[in-house]
């Protein structure tokens, strides 16, 4: 009797094989090196109650694995692509898939490229739920298995799956994969390019997010607002999170490009990013950058019916106001990391963003109560602080 030739954990179909945990995607091993406790033998009979209807001639010894060929890795990938990231790209972003989310689409989408991605995160922050249960699962186990001189693929233990955009909507939850997946759909939608990718950290599992291009930037959309350029983004996982995930350094990125079709997507291998790389990419909020976001929550306080009024400019907080006004508040409003993630391509958007935190509950009374007006804004550390100064005059 044959020897078994492979068996891999979701590597049917790839050199490089990556599975959702926890949120995350992590690179599991390659098909020519099959070492470690991530595989493990059979016997060589076909029994599993699993086992995919498909076999295939086995190729010669010494060959490259079958699974290389093209026809092949189609034929199984259409079986098993709601186990495998790539695959599931391909078919759940088929255009008829694509096509399920577009009423969805349409509501989110904006005037702008900018506004769209920005709708997107801010619907998707609101309305969906991580499902940290479906998370905790084992990694689905397929068997890629030689006997009696055929080939074939089973599923020997369901885990980890994958989601089509429709069905994240009518859930209303999903793990990273799937707001990968949905996000991609979107995107596509609105003739958005989506590239979804695979993060991949120096140790422990990776994750799954979605890249857009903007003009010369690119960003990561990752299941809430804001968008992030690389070097913030690399910063987000390696500090910002640490209360949540622990510190982790991003080793690589690897990038994929989706365009949409008929039966199943195109999906492009579009490389891999690098730390280095991603460090190219990185915006440093300026001082005028400051003055502009300031400027721009003044007029939107104008349009309430508060005035820039720069008397007001170099108050501090328990000092006198100048005569002729009879009453005043001073707030200080902090957003977190946000000096980190401005970049000005989204301008408009982080500017109403901030003001519709800043114009609500009891600063939002205050103001009813005033007429005049003045914002600063500086940095803290990766915080962005704005002070407002309210004041009634006359």
């Amino acid at each position: 009797m044959k020897k078994l030739l492979i068996l891999f954990i979701l590597a049917a179909v790839a050199s490089a094989v990556v599975y959702t945990h926890l949120g995350t995607i992590s690179k599991i091993g390659t098909i020519t090196e099959i070492v470690g406790n991530q595989f493990y033998k059979t016997s060589n009979q076909r029994s599993s109650p699993f086992e995919l209807n498909y076999s295939i001639p086995r190729a010669a010894p010494g060959s490259i694995s079958p699974l290389r060929s093209t026809n092949l890795r189609n034929a199984v990938c259409r079986l098993i692509w709601r186990y495998s990231f790539v695959c599931a790209l391909e078919y759940a972003l088929n255009k008829s898939n694509v096509d399920k989310v577009k009423s969805l689409a349409e509501k989110l989408r904006g005037k702008t490229v900018q506004d769209s991605v920005w709708n997107i995160l801010a619907w998707e922050e609101k309305s969906l739920k991580y499902n940290w249960s479906k998370a905790t699962l084992n990694p689905t186990v397929i068997e890629y298995v030689w006997n009696n001189g055929v080939e074939s693929v089973k599923i020997v233990r369901r885990g980890i799956w994958y989601q089509t955009p429709a069905e994240t909507l009518e859930k209303r939850n999903g793990i990273c994969g799937d707001y990968a997946i949905l996000t991609s759909a979107l995107l596509a939608d609105m003739n958005v390019t989506p590239y979804p990718i695979v993060v991949n950290f120096t140790s422990g599992t990776g994750h799954a997010a979605v890249l857009v291009r903007i003009g010369g930037w690119y960003f990561v959309l990752d299941q809430h607002l804001p968008p992030m350029d690389f070097g913030a983004y690399y910063r987000e996982w390696k500090y910002y999170r640490r209360a949540t995930f622990g510190s982790k350094t991003i080793k690589e990125i690897h990038v994929y490009l989706v365009k949409p079709e008929s039966g199943k997507a195109e999906v492009v291998d579009e490389g891999k990013i690098t730390p280095e790389d991603m460090f190219k990419q990185d915006y440093d909020i300026k001082a005028q950058d400051l003055r502009a976001l300031s400027y721009s929550l003044m007029q939107d306080f104008k349009k309430v019916g508060l005035m820039p009024d720069p008397a007001l400019k170099n108050l501090k907080p328990g000092s006198y106001l100048p005569e002729g006004y009879t009453s005043g508040r001073f707030w200080t409003f902090t957003f977190p990391h946000y000096a980190d993630y401005y970049n000005p391509v989204f301008f408009r958007q982080y500017s109403s963003y901030f003001f519709s935190h800043i114009y609500c509950g009891s600063a939002k009374e205050d103001a009813e109560s005033c007429n005049r007006v003045w914002v600063s804004a500086d940095v803290n550390g990766s915080n962005l602080v704005f002070h407002v100064l309210l004041a009634k005059y006359g």
